[in-house]
């Protein structure tokens, strides 16, 4: 995936609209990048739709709750494995410039 300076342009514009607070230029990037890459909607689908079933005998409001723990937990999985990419990322390209100056 080709990450351009225009997607990072326009995701901003979009995180400042609908956020109007300002972040870390990491919570930012991280934002960006998740506007710039969707996930594979059909395997998200699949697997909400069977959470959801595991959870048809509960009451709603359990259901609901449980429902936004495991989201919460999954995009919590989902930025500490961005972090590393980008810290490993920032590793290798030192370490690049370092070697061919």
């Amino acid at each position: 995936m080709t990450f351009t300076l225009e997607q990072f342009q326009s995701a901003l514009s979009q995180y400042e609209s609908r956020c109007g607070e300002k972040e870390s230029a990491v919570d930012v990037l991280f934002y960006c990048y998740c506007i710039a890459s969707p996930g594979d909607d059909g395997l998200l689908r699949k697997a909400e739709s069977g959470l959801w079933e595991a959870m048809a005998d509960l009451p709603p409001q359990a259901s609901d709750a449980i429902f936004d723990r495991v989201s919460g937990l999954c995009l919590a999985g989902q930025r500490a494995a961005f972090l590393d990419g980008v810290r490993v990322g920032a590793e290798l390209r030192r370490l690049l410039v370092s070697e061919h100056p």
